[in-house]
C-alpha cells in the first residue's frame, strides 16, 4: 500500500487507459475513495486483457462500486476481482455482484469479505451464484 489516495488514482486513471494490454492492477490499500474509483472504472473498462483487479481496503463505499460496475461490465477476461474492506453496502455489493456475474464469465475468484453488505445482499449473492454459468468460482463474504 501505498497511500496514493484520491488525486494519486485520478493522475492513475489518466495515464491507465494507454496501457491496453495491462492484466494485472493492484490498487489495495490506497485510500482511493469515492470519485476517484469512479474515475478509474471509467479506464478499467478499456483494459480488454485485465485479469487481475485488486480494489480492496479503497474506502469506495457503494457509491464508487456503482460507478465501477459498468466498466467491470466490459472487462470479459477478469478473473480474479478483490473488493474486500471497501465499505460497501446492500446496494454497491449488489451492483457489483450483478455486473461481475452476469458479463464476466471467466471469473474465477470474487472477495467481498469485510464490508456490510447484510444478510439479504448475501442470500441474494447466493441466488445469483447459483443461477451463474461458470466454471469453478471462489466467493469470499
Amino acid at each position: 500500500t501505498n497511500a496514493i489516495g484520491a488525486e494519486g488514482a485520478v493522475r492513475l486513471a489518466g495515464v491507465l487507459g494507454a496501457c491496453r494490454a495491462l492484466a494485472h492492477i493492484n490498487l489495495g490499500g490506497n485510500a482511493i475513495g469515492v470519485e476517484a474509483c469512479g474515475r478509474l472504472g471509467g479506464v478499467f473498462g478499456q483494459l480488454t486483457a485485465l485479469v487481475h483487479l485488486d480494489l480492496s481496503g479503497n474506502c469506495m463505499r457503494d457509491q464508487g462500486a456503482e460507478g465501477l460496475a459498468g466498466s467491470l461490465e466490459r472487462c470479459g477476461a477478469l478473473a480474479h476481482l478483490d473488493l474486500a474492506k471497501n465499505e460497501l453496502g446492500p446496494r454497491g455489493a449488489n451492483r457489483a455482484v450483478a455486473a461481475v456475474l452476469d458479463k464476466c464469465v471467466t471469473l474465477a475468484y470474487l472477495n467481498l469479505s469485510g464490508n456490510s453488505m447484510g444478510g439479504l445482499t448475501a442470500e441474494l449473492l447466493a441466488e445469483r451464484l447459483c443461477h451463474a454459468t461458470r466454471g469453478r468460482l471462489e466467493v469470499r463474504v
